[in-house]
C-alpha cells in the first residue's frame, strides 16, 4: 500500500519540479535580458568614445534588427526552440554583425578624409568591403 501511495505522488511531483525549473529558466533569461541591456549601452559608451561622435554608434547598433529578422524567422521555421544555446548563438551572430558595420563604417570615415565629394565615400567603402582582391 506504501508504494502505492508514493506512485501517486509522483506525477505530481513531477508536476512542482516541471514548474519550479521553468520559473527558474524565466527568472535566468530575464535577468540574461537585463544584461545583455547593460552590456549594449557599454558598448554604446565605448564607441562614442572611439567614434567621438553621437550618431555613429547608432548607425552600428542600427544593425542589430537585422539579425533579428534573420535569426527568428529561421527558428521558427526549423522550430528550433529558443534556449541557452540560442541566445550564444544569437549574442555571437550580434558580434559578428556589429563588428563588420563598424569595418565598414571605418573604411567610409577613411575614404571621407581622402575624398571631398560626398555621395562616394559610402559607395566606394561598400564595393571595397564586397571585393575581397582589394
Amino acid at each position: 500500500m506504501t508504494n502505492a501511495g508514493q506512485g501517486a505522488e509522483t506525477p505530481r511531483r513531477r508536476d512542482l519540479e516541471n514548474r519550479w525549473v521553468s520559473a527558474q529558466q524565466q527568472e535566468s533569461f530575464q535577468a540574461l535580458g537585463v544584461a545583455i541591456l547593460a552590456a549594449v549601452a557599454l558598448v554604446y559608451l565605448i564607441m562614442v568614445a572611439t567614434f567621438r561622435s553621437l550618431l555613429t554608434p547608432f548607425l552600428l547598433l542600427a544593425s542589430i534588427p537585422l539579425v533579428v529578422v534573420g535569426v527568428f524567422p529561421l527558428l521558427a521555421l526549423t522550430g528550433t526552440p529558443i534556449g541557452l544555446s540560442v541566445f550564444f548563438g544569437f549574442l555571437l551572430l550580434t558580434g559578428i554583425v556589429v563588428t563588420n558595420a563598424i569595418v565598414l563604417i571605418d573604411l567610409v570615415e577613411t575614404i571621407k578624409t581622402r575624398d571631398a565629394a560626398p555621395a562616394t565615400p559610402s559607395s566606394k567603402a561598400a564595393r571595397d568591403a564586397c571585393d575581397p582582391s582589394s
